[in-house]
């Protein structure tokens, strides 16, 4: 009988360990679950943002999307520019970027030049030109990349939107609400 009550005693155990891990493992598959579902959720939450980024633009006729980026020294982002022709007839749209300056004082406004660099593309003073259908809007994406030696500040690129002027041939006239449109990129 002691024997018996042994391996009842052993039986026992064997059950209460399986339990124990069995039931630790479902802690964890449900965990997994859990932080699974909470980055999705997380990742939907982003898609709508992009979405909204988009809709925020409504019936601008140019619309940048995020005016303010922190790029790092030696790192590379691009802004993305919306141009919607709002005229009855396909036209010609340019976007042309220009460095303006620093707005910390600090810094020297004379960024762009060898070893305070921000490369822009297209590149500063060049244009990008693009043909629109009537109704129809386009995107443009601005590339800023940052030297390895610019001083941390806050610059200011302008961006400038252009229609081509009728007749056909005669040049550009600005476009949008404003004659220029700013981005700024934040160096830490």
């Amino acid at each position: 009988m002691n024997r018996k009550a042994i391996e009842l005693s052993m039986n026992f155990l064997v059950i209460i360990v399986l339990s124990l891990v069995i039931f630790g493992f479902s802690i964890n598959f449900i965990m997994n679950i859990y932080g699974k579902a909470t980055g999705l959720q997380q990742r939907t939450f982003e898609d709508l943002d992009r979405q909204i980024g988009t809709l925020r633009c409504g019936t601008e006729q140019v619309c940048i999307g995020d005016k303010t980026k922190t790029i790092r020294r030696g790192e590379y982002d691009a802004y993305g520019v919306r141009i919607l022709n709002i005229f009855a007839e396909e036209r010609k749209f340019k976007v042309t970027i220009v460095p303006n300056g620093a707005v910390n004082s600090q810094i020297d406004p004379k960024f762009g030049t060898e070893g305070h660099e921000l490369f822009l593309l297209p590149a500063a003073g060049q244009e990008r030109i693009e043909s629109i259908s009537p109704d129809k809007s386009r995107n443009f994406a601005l590339g800023v990349e940052v030297g390895k030696s610019l001083a941390s500040g806050t610059y200011v690129v302008d961006v400038l939107a252009g229609a081509e002027k009728l007749p056909r041939g005669t040049g550009f006239e600005p476009y949008g609400e404003t004659p220029k449109y700013k981005i700024i990129v934040v160096v830490p």
